[in-house]
């Protein structure tokens, strides 16, 4: 699970407001230049952030080699199978332990 999933959908914001720079330069619309280059450049931030954001944690053997058959039957990345899998982990955690929350009656 060393892969990371890279925001494509960021990279392509940032090349369309790229192609939108050099057009608004070549243009001489300098208001347009600066709305461009914010915005490919809050598109790179974005992009770097979620590179790296994400903190790297151990996971068991057994539980990798589940996520990687599931990314394989599913057809979709390992780190969305494992943000779903946790989703439904922690909703599990939240439903059974409201009947146990400090200060109830039991």
């Amino acid at each position: 699970m060393n892969a990371q999933r890279v925001p494509w959908e960021m990279i392509a914001v940032a090349i369309a407001g790229s192609v939108g720079l050099v057009d608004a330069a070549v243009g001489h619309a300098a208001d347009l230049v600066v709305v461009f280059a914010v915005v490919v450049l809050l598109a790179l931030v974005a992009t770097a952030r979620s590179l790296v954001s994400r903190r790297r944690i151990p996971v068991r053997a057994d539980v990798l080699a589940w996520l990687e058959e599931t990314s394989l039957a599913e057809g979709e990345p390992v780190n969305d199978v494992a943000d779903r899998a946790l989703a439904a982990a922690r909703a599990g955690i939240a439903n059974t332990s409201a009947d146990t929350s400090p200060g109830r009656a039991r």
